[in-house]
């Protein structure tokens, strides 16, 4: 091969999942997906770069259409020929641009004219056939290293067994693969069997797979970092509201509803980025579809899933106080509002566990002209930080692990036990909580507060998308 890193065709009859495939191999949201056969009408290569360097290549083709017909065209012409390999680019020189043989051609070429790898992807949930046996013999005429995918397809039906006993007689490697559950873990395990399908590439496989278990470990460095962005900033959100004298309640109610929105659209913003880190930003999902179906940001059932249990917040000791500025109490008197108890009032851990609509400080900061100035924030409500910390880490979790395969809307799907003490023991959560006691803090976070959150965040994705 001129190149230094491999290149492979992926081939193989139509609708087989070859598109999916290449797609999530390159990590590459752009390739054309379509249950429809006849998508891949040309064959089209795609790189998969770290940083400048191309690690692999790999070519999406057109399925074959006349295998039977080309092999019987080989064997007419192979004594003329004199070789298996100068039959092929015969046949490829003869009927390059007859429509007839269109999709062959245009899979051969890249094996044959530019000596990639062959990576023939079949469907084992369906029976084996001898139709496919022509296209294998042709494969094994261009003599090129090769390997085998068996694509599981429909998961109600599998003859693996079948297909694996005729796939032993053509192929060097043969390996299960799901294109839409490819996860980091598989994909590294993937390029250990193609660094031994060719000794030629094998040490520069082997350290492409270095570099891509390196890539992975930065994404995960990075999505630490931006998740302990998300928590400073909205740990520290703060919100000010102009307050008319006539009809105060609704006003204050109107206000603590666009501070939770600011909130939750903070939170959309800073998944969005961490999507697009995993390479997750040009999907053809629809922008506002993308958002995980997680419970709203401020539901119960948020509290429940992602939150800490009640005897979890009262035995970490008792909230940072929410003093409320003098006067407040008069302005309000009579209205519970949303807000409930908050007003007027020092929330302690027994009372913070009792809903969101005591989430953040707030604060009277004066009177002009007949209107009120009410300030909301920051947040004070030890539970709703970690709930916005918990939601954040299986977000990343699970775009880490979404095949870019996919191109149906990101659904998460959560288990009934609650993540923070499934993801957090107890001392990473009371270290947790005290970066989030700084957090609330005037101040907030110095350099150091902020390095160790990032180390933590780092130490939990590390557990949750393993590598090995």
């Amino acid at each position: 091969m001129s190149e230094s890193y491999p290149r492979f065709a992926v081939v193989g009859h139509p609708n087989k999942g070859k598109s999916s495939i290449v797609a999530a191999l390159t990590m590459n949201e752009t390739v054309a997906i379509s249950e429809m056969p006849g998508t891949t009408l040309e064959a089209r290569a795609y790189r998969f770069e770290l940083e400048g360097r191309v690690l692999y290549e790999m070519i999406d083709t057109p399925g074959f259409q006349r295998p039977k017909t080309i092999l019987a065209w080989l064997k007419s012409h192979y004594d003329a020929c004199g070789s298996k390999h100068r039959t092929l680019e015969a046949f490829i020189e003869a009927h390059r641009h007859d429509a007839a043989f269109h999709d062959d051609v245009a899979l051969l070429v890249p094996i044959v004219e530019r000596g990639a790898a062959i990576i023939y992807v079949v469907d084992i949930s369906l029976p084996y056939r001898e139709t496919y046996e022509a296209q294998m013999e042709i494969l094994r005429w261009c003599e090129a290293p090769s390997m085998a995918l068996l694509n599981h397809i429909d998961k109600r039906r599998d003859y693996s067994e079948a297909w694996t006993r005729v796939l032993r007689g053509y192929f060097q490697i043969i390996k299960r693969i799901d294109p839409y559950a490819l996860t980091p873990k598989k994909h590294l395990a993937l390029m250990d069997a193609i660094a031994h399908l060719n000794e030629g590439w094998e040490e520069n496989v082997m350290e492409a797979k270095a570099q891509l278990a390196h890539f992975y470990r930065e994404l995960i460095k990075r999505s630490a970092v931006l998740i302990t962005e998300e928590m400073e900033q909205l740990g520290s959100y703060r919100q000010r509201f102009k307050i008319a004298e006539t009809d105060k309640a609704a006003a204050v109610e109107e206000a603590m509803r666009r501070f939770k929105e600011s909130i939750a659209e903070k939170e959309r913003h800073a998944h969005a980025k961490i999507a697009a880190v995993w390479r997750h930003e040009k999907s053809s999902i629809e922008e506002e579809s993308f958002a995980p179906e997680l419970p709203a940001l401020f539901s119960k059932e948020s509290e429940v899933l992602f939150g800490l249990k009640k005897e979890t917040i009262i035995g970490m000791g008792a909230l940072g106080g929410a003093a409320v500025g003098a006067g407040i109490d008069a302005l309000f008197l009579g209205h519970t509002l949303l807000l409930g108890g908050a007003i007027g009032g020092v929330l302690g851990a027994a009372g913070a566990y009792l809903g969101f609509e005591r989430i953040a400080k707030i604060s009277f900061l004066g009177i002009k002209a007949g209107e009120h100035l009410l300030e909301l924030g920051p947040i004070r409500d030890i539970n709703m930080l970690f709930v916005l910390l918990l939601r954040a880490l299986y977000f990343t979790v699970s775009i880490a692990k979404r095949s870019h395969a996919e191109r149906d809307a990101l659904k998460l799907t959560l288990a009934q036990e609650r993540l923070a003490e499934q993801w957090l023991d107890d001392e990473t959560r009371k270290e947790i909580e005290r970066l989030h006691r700084i957090l609330r803090q005037e101040k907030g976070w110095e350099a150091q507060e902020s390095k160790r959150y990032v180390e933590i965040v780092s130490v939990v994705l590390e557990n949750n998308i393993p590598l090995s």
